[in-house]
């Protein structure tokens, strides 16, 4: 390792989202490993953007199309009730879970503030740093407000980009992107990618193989995320089922989810919920909660990511209208031949049957070839 080398993390930054904090802290504990000095720069927005939540109608239904119509009455009712019935709930809850966000943030992440945005770049930035390293969350997915011609260094030498495993959230790109986005990705001498999907793009775009490399926050282990775990006071004494939703979850399937944790005696813990008491708990109590769950229910990426880095049992839903954020699920699947878990349901024999052992075997393999992918790009050849 060299001490005297600067590495810079440029990443989607934010106070809200706990694998957007995962991944953040967890690329930055890898890079530690070939640097004592690594930095996250914070990105400024050059506007202010509305939330889903915030949305109104004439913009909601101007999207109807994307979404099948049980999905646009959902987030109808979602606006209606924001609207109306919950602003003041929702601003208290949210205040308390992004504190606890951005205590997260000040404690384990180290943020400079450099004034960057899309439209202003310091001139001397590249001469800070002997890398930038982009990644690994939905950096190149070109329907983030935050989405920019930054995300792919174009400001830095050629050799000292670096891609790890960035995602770009869809399964193909729109047409008219397709060639910037062919110019931008050429540019970068290191590159890799999070799912399958985003290695054809790039084959398609340029020609080029590109491996397909762990999300960072399965490049740590069990022990690592323990050490930055926060007990939760409340949380139940008998068995629970943890519930991690970020899509609407449908009252068929919340229906389910009840009568299945009643036949078996467990308590529900919901987090993402804003009538849930959980909602406002922050990424160190996460952790914790998850080490304690018997059963995890989610539609979300880091969610499964946890699930499997604490073996717990679990079901991974597809969620409403968004079929591309499945995608990186299924190549974790298929990396860690979990493929039974796809469309698994409460009642399938195999829920609480998960081979481990064999999972970390195949992890293992996994985390190592993102390490070696890291050294051939941080570790000048002799």
């Amino acid at each position: 390792m060299n001490d005297e080398r600067i590495i810079a993390i440029i990443t989607l930054n934010g106070n809200c989202n706990y694998g957007n904090r995962f991944q953040n802290y967890a690329l930055q504990q890898v890079l530690l490993n070939y640097s004592n000095h690594v930095e996250t720069l914070l990105i400024s927005k050059d506007s202010k953007y509305i939330s889903t939540s915030r949305a109104n109608f004439p913009s909601l239904l101007s999207k109807a199309k994307r979404y099948p119509l049980l999905v646009v009455i959902r987030k109808s009712w979602a606006v209606f009730w924001y609207s109306c019935i919950g602003r003041q709930t929702l601003k208290k809850q949210s205040s308390l879970r992004k504190k606890s966000f951005v205590i997260f943030s000040q404690t384990y992440i180290k943020e400079v503030d450099l004034g960057i945005s899309a439209q202003s770049i310091p001139d001397n930035l590249h001469a800070k740093y002997d890398f930038f390293v982009v990644g690994s969350d939905q950096v190149w997915n070109p329907t983030f407000p935050e989405f920019s011609e930054l995300y792919f260094l174009t400001f830095a030498p050629k050799h000292k980009r670096v891609a790890y495993a960035p995602s770009f959230g869809l399964n193909k790109l729109p047409e008219e992107l397709k060639k910037d986005f062919a110019v931008w990705i050429a540019g970068i001498k290191y590159l890799s990618v999070r799912e399958e999907s985003g290695a054809r793009i790039i084959r398609n775009l340029t020609g080029r193989d590109v491996p397909v490399l762990l999300d960072p926050t399965m490049l740590l282990t069990k022990e690592d995320w323990e050490e930055i775990s926060t007990p939760v006071i409340d949380v139940p004494k008998r068995p629970y089922i943890l519930t991690y939703f970020l899509g609407a979850l449908d009252s068929a399937r919340n229906k389910d989810i009840k009568m299945f944790a009643k036949k078996h005696g467990m308590k529900l813990v919901r987090i993402n919920d804003i009538n849930s008491k959980y909602y406002s708990t922050g990424p160190s109590e996460f952790i914790s909660l998850i080490d304690k769950a018997s059963l995890v229910l989610t539609d979300s990426f880091h969610g499964t990511v946890f699930s499997i880095l604490f073996e717990k049992p679990f079901l991974a839903y597809k969620r409403d209208g968004r079929d591309n954020m499945y995608s990186r699920i299924e190549t974790l699947f298929s990396l860690l031949n979990l493929q039974n878990r796809h469309n698994m349901s409460l009642s399938d024999i195999n829920l609480w049957k998960i081979n481990y052992s064999e999972v970390n075997k195949l992890l293992q393999i996994e985390r190592n070839k993102a390490f070696d992918y890291l050294s051939a790009c941080l570790i000048p050849s002799k």
